[in-house]
C-alpha cells in the first residue's frame, strides 16, 4: 500500500515538500530568530506605551474633564419655547405634565405602576421634570435680556443706579454751590 499524500482544502493532493536536516536546521534558525525579534518588538511597543501614557494620561483626563463640562453645558436648556397649532394642543401638552411633585413622588417610589413609571419617566427630559407654561406676550418680553444671565443683568442695573445716584449728587451739590453764588452775589457789599 502506496503512502498517502495531503489533500488541501479544495481536494487536491498537495505536493509534499521533502526537507534534509541542513533545510530544517536552517528553517527553525530563522523561526527562532523570528519570535525573538518579535518578542524584542512586543517589549519594546510596550515600553512605549507607557511611556506615552505617563506622559499624556494627565493631559488626556483634562481634556475629557474640560470636553464632558463643556457638553454639559452646551446641553443645558433653560427655556424653550414652543408653537402650537390649536389651543387645544397646548391644553392637551399642559394636561400631559399637569402633576404635582408629590404624585411624582407617589407614581416613582412604589405606589404607582411600571405603566405609570414608565410614562412619567418619558415626560423628563435630561433628568429634569419639563413645566410648560403659557408665555407672556411677545410685546412684554425684553428680547435684548434673550440669553443674558440674572447675575448679568443685575450688574448692569447696579452700575445703572450708581451711576444716577453720583449724578444725582453731583447734581444736588451744584445746585448748593450757585445757590451760594448768587446770595453771594447780591449781597449790599457793592451799595454805597
Amino acid at each position: 500500500m502506496a503512502p498517502s499524500r495531503p489533500v488541501a482544502a479544495d481536494g487536491e493532493p498537495d505536493e509534499a515538500v521533502v526537507l534534509d536536516d541542513y533545510e530544517r536546521e536552517k528553517y527553525s534558525r530563522l523561526a527562532r530568530q523570528a519570535e525573538k525579534d518579535l518578542s524584542a518588538l512586543e517589549e519594546k511597543y510596550t515600553k512605549l506605551v507607557s511611556e506615552y501614557k505617563r506622559k499624556y494620561d494627565p493631559y488626556r483626563e483634562e481634556y475629557y474633564q474640560k470636553d464632558e463640562k463643556f457638553k454639559a453645558e452646551r446641553q443645558t436648556i433653560r427655556r424653550a419655547y414652543i408653537v402650537f397649532r390649536s389651543n387645544r394642543a397646548l391644553e392637551l401638552a399642559k394636561r400631559a405634565f399637569d402633576y404635582t411633585w408629590l404624585e411624582r413622588f407617589r407614581i416613582r417610589c412604589c405606589l404607582g405602576s411600571a405603566a405609570e413609571r414608565e410614562a412619567l419617566d418619558l415626560r423628563y427630559f435630561a433628568g429634569r421634570w419639563v413645566a410648560p407654561k403659557v408665555p407672556q406676550p411677545p410685546e412684554r418680553i425684553r428680547w435684548k435680556n434673550m440669553g443674558v444671565s440674572p447675575a448679568c443683568r443685575c450688574c448692569v442695573r447696579s452700575f445703572n443706579y450708581i451711576i444716577a445716584t453720583l449724578l444725582f449728587i453731583i447734581a444736588f451739590i451744584g445746585i448748593v454751590y450757585f445757590q451760594n453764588l448768587s446770595v453771594l452775589g447780591t449781597s449790599s457789599d457793592y451799595v454805597t
